[in-house]
């Protein structure tokens, strides 16, 4: 019989260097609860994956609550939690589920198409730019920060704080704002890695039609998820609906009709992201290496470093160097209790 093959487990070097950049080395404020701590660990999880498999794509694939579970096992200041790992997982999943989100309902100048993004973990799932609020964190700034990470979009110079659509379910607050008048040219692009795998303008008057997602499905080939979409559009008909209220409609001339078996383009976003058969986790090729400002290699040639057991790695912290003597004549000191001296091409002497 063949030998059970051993599951494959984050190497221990790279849990010192996550643990260096989001845990020891993090402000003491976050470290005051453990639902705090859940989400410096959040953090680690994503560079874990947007960077470390980019490195190296021979390391293991893993879910948040395996890898949260690695980390505290792997980093001493986080051992006292293990015993109850459990509890405290579902208590922090439980919190960030409340947490409120801001976002917005972005519209072209003709308000005929709406701007709809693409989730990275369900393929088919499209919903609105939004994501959840940082401890006091002003709404419109949290709905500006998560359009311009989803979609590089600014939309500060569009928004009206009055002027949104809400829902609300137990504590959690989920605001849209309208933003209308949006160039359908726009080039959009995301600022974060893993989060949208594609952005698109649809049709509004395909959402809003009885049989949307037939429509859809034969005018793009290929079936959407709306359902996070469709609480929200009979109130944005009204509001378009309003806005165009008073304005004479253009009619198209005589003969202009699209013939029975020529399809309706969809209205893409204008610029195409580019993946390539290595990006199946929704990444674009990283141009330079986190881990030094050298070339990006083939991922194929990825090797994991040769490193020394006894010795604490943290490759963000290799060959660092602390310049003493710069640091001191920074200092408003106007009578230092000792000086620095220093010999051409040799080291500094402190008296």
């Amino acid at each position: 019989m063949a030998a059970t093959q051993k599951p494959q487990t984050i190497p221990s070097y790279v849990l010192d260097d996550l643990s260096s950049r989001f845990i020891i080395n993090c402000r003491p404020e976050e470290m005051r609860t453990i639902i705090r701590i859940f989400f410096q660990i959040e953090i680690a999880y994503w560079f874990y994956l947007d960077f470390h498999r980019v490195e190296n794509p021979q390391l293991p694939q893993s879910s948040m609550k395996t890898f949260a579970n690695t980390l505290m096992k792997h980093c001493s200041m986080l051992q006292k939690y293990v015993d109850e790992f459990g509890k405290h997982y579902e208590a922090w999943r439980v919190y960030k589920r409340s947490i409120s989100t801001f976002g917005a309902i972005i519209l072209d100048e003709s308000l005929k198409h709406v701007l709809l993004v693409q989730s990275y973990s369900v393929k088919k799932t499209w919903g609105f730019p939004k994501g959840k609020v940082n401890y006091n964190e002003n709404p419109v700034d949290c709905a500006a920060r998560e359009v311009m990470e989803e979609t590089g979009f600014d939309i500060h110079p569009y928004v009206n704080p009055e002027e949104f659509f809400e829902r609300s379910s137990d504590e959690q607050v989920n605001r849209l704002y309208i933003i209308a008048g949006v160039p359908i040219n726009t080039v959009f692009e995301p600022k974060t890695r893993r989060e949208i795998r594609d952005i698109q303008w649809f049709p509004l008057e395909t959402l809003l039609s009885p049989k949307g997602d037939e429509a859809l499905k034969d005018l793009l080939g290929q079936n959407y998820n709306l359902f996070l979409v469709m609480p929200y559009l009979k109130e944005l008909r009204k509001w378009v609906n309003n806005k165009l209220k008073g304005h004479q409609k253009k009619r198209k001339p005589t003969g202009s009709k699209v013939a029975p078996n020529q399809k309706q383009q969809s209205v893409r976003y204008s610029r195409d992201m580019a993946f390539d058969d290595s990006t199946k986790q929704g990444r674009r090729t990283v141009g330079q290496s986190l881990f030094g400002n050298r070339e990006a290699t083939a991922q194929s040639a990825s090797k994991t470093p040769v490193i020394d057991p006894n010795f604490f790695y943290s490759i963000s912290l290799y060959n660092f160097k602390l310049d003493v003597a710069g640091i001191i004549s920074l200092l408003p000191i106007e009578n230092p209790m000792f000086t620095v001296s220093q010999v051409p091409n040799q080291p500094a002497i402190y008296k």
